[in-house]
């Protein structure tokens, strides 16, 4: 579980992460309009304010299950310290997996890597 103290934190972290630069040539929206709206499983102890996640100009669905469509982006783990969190994720539409690094900076969270790896 992240705990960053409020499902404000949260979400910020995985909105950095969907916005994220290495992750924008995969989503495909144009291509695959059936991606949106994006479905983001999280593990069951995640809180999270679901309102407050956007993609592809839409609210994200969060749920703990993946959907029977394959169509989903999900955080496998959270690791954390004080200072510092690091998510494990998978896109299995288009075959990824990797790591988010966040590193709180001045109050706020940073982003500061992440990691893609295509299957």
């Amino acid at each position: 579980m992240i705990s960053t103290a409020s499902a404000d934190n949260d979400t910020q972290l995985i909105q950095q992460l969907l916005d994220s630069e290495q992750l924008r040539g995969y989503w495909h929206i144009k291509q695959f309009p059936e991606r949106s709206p994006l479905v983001v499983v999280l593990p069951d102890e995640q809180h999270t304010d679901e309102a407050c996640l956007t993609m592809f100009g839409e609210k994200v669905r969060l749920t703990t299950t993946p959907p029977n469509d394959g169509n989903f982006f999900i955080v496998s783990s959270i690791s954390n310290e004080p200072d510092n969190v690091v998510m494990e994720y998978a896109y299995p539409p288009e075959g990824l997996r990797g790591t988010a690094a966040f590193k709180r900076s001045g109050g706020e969270w940073v982003l500061i890597d992440v990691q893609v790896f295509e299957s």
